[in-house]
Formats: structure tokens, C-alpha cells, sequence
């Protein structure tokens, strides 16, 4: 009798496997991992206006690139390096850095770049329409601003106590300036 059952048991074994050898399975094998299907990283979206900002700075200083939250960063690219958003940077060495912010919309926050001292020169790209209220209140070594002809709006304070600014040149287009 147990070899009976062992005859079937082994049959049985036989039609299992030959009906298997006949399968195709989507199925992973165990030694075969499933790697899965990465899907394509979406194209960037076109900044909407571009700002490039020039800082002096003494070794291990730390700047506070912009106020957090004032403006809408898609990146940040430090001589053309993309560096991280954080709204604070510290440099290693002394020197002079450009830092190029690519915005989601054509605003300068509110106090984004106030008390920044190191903050030396600052060209706002076309795009930018709307320098908000104390935008560069107190940057003291501000000495240049480049405005583009997009401008239309530029918010009350917004170059308070920059000593260093002597001139500026607003564009056409400017139909809004609050004292």
C-alpha cells in the first residue's frame, strides 16, 4: 500500500510539473529581484523671472540669503552650481559670490533680502514685476540694482537704509511706488 501511494504521490508530482514547465509567470523567481520601472523625471519648469545676487563675504561667514518663505524658489545655483534652497549659506572662504535664484513668480518677497549686509550688487531679471514692501531694507553694501523693464510695482521701503545705494535707474514700466 505505501508504495502505491508513493507511485501516485510521485504521478501526481509529474503532471504538477509538466503542467508548470508549460506556464509562463509574471511572477519573480525568488533569486531574480523586481527592479521597478522608473518613471521618467518630468522636464523643469521655466523659471518665471531670475534674480542674480552678488555677496562679499569674510571665511566661515554665514548669510542669510533671503527671508524664508518670502519668495517662491524653484532653485538656487551658486556660480552656476545648484545648491540647496536653504535660506542660510556659509562660505569657506572669503571672496566674492553670485548666486542666481530661479522664482516661481515675479515677486521679491516682503523683507526677502532685509539686513543682508554682505549683499554687494543685484540684478533682478526680465519677469520680475513686483518688488514688495522692505524687500532690501538695510542691505548697507548694496551698491548697484539692476531693474528689468517688467517691473511695475515697487513696495514702500523697499531700499530703506541702503546707505551704499547712491542711484537708481527705475524703469518705464513701473506704475506703482509706495513712499
Amino acid at each position: 500500500m505505501k508504495q502505491t501511494r508513493t507511485k501516485a504521490a510521485v504521478a501526481i508530482l509529474a503532471a504538477f510539473t509538466i503542467v508548470l514547465t508549460g506556464c509562463e509567470s509574471d511572477l519573480p523567481t525568488p533569486n531574480e529581484p523586481e527592479i521597478p520601472e522608473i518613471p521618467e523625471e518630468p522636464a523643469p519648469k521655466p523659471a518665471q523671472a531670475t534674480i542674480r545676487a552678488t555677496y562679499t563675504v569674510e571665511a566661515g561667514e554665514t548669510v542669510t540669503l533671503y527671508r524664508y518663505g518670502s519668495m517662491d524658489i524653484e532653485k538656487i545655483y551658486l556660480d552656476e552650481k545648484w545648491v540647496p534652497t536653504s535660506h542660510r549659506y556659509t562660505f569657506k572662504e572669503a571672496g566674492e559670490y553670485t548666486f542666481t535664484y530661479q522664482l516661481n513668480s515675479g515677486i521679491v518677497g516682503e523683507q526677502a533680502f532685509i539686513l543682508c549686509t554682505p549683499l554687494t550688487a543685484m540684478e533682478l531679471g526680465e519677469g520680475v514685476t513686483k518688488i514688495e514692501e522692505n524687500a532690501f531694507t538695510n542691505c548697507t553694501s548694496l551698491k548697484e540694482i539692476t531693474m528689468p523693464s517688467t517691473l511695475e510695482s515697487i513696495g514702500k521701503g523697499a531700499f530703506q537704509s541702503c546707505a551704499s545705494l547712491t542711484s537708481v535707474e527705475i524703469p518705464e514700466g513701473v506704475k506703482r511706488m509706495d513712499g
